[in-house]
């Protein structure tokens, strides 16, 4: 994330910036529901902070809609 404050960046921001939805109930316009999860992992490691999520460089963030 480009910015001309120093400051820890969440995915939230990322998704912010886009004025697109992202957490854990939702990414974009695909909702979890009874049938569907957002799965979400960091460098291969899974994980449940979604929005809260604080950059660091090199990360590789998977994102997922998948059907249960």
């Amino acid at each position: 994330i480009e910015s001309p404050v120093q400051r820890d960046f969440t995915l939230g921001d990322f998704f912010a910036v886009w004025g697109k939805t992202f957490n854990g109930k939702q990414i974009l316009d695909f909702k979890a529901d009874d049938t569907h999860v957002i799965h979400m992992s960091v460098n291969g490691k899974e994980t449940d902070t979604y929005e809260n999520y604080v950059f660091q460089d090199k990360d590789q963030i998977i994102i997922s809609y998948i059907l249960k």
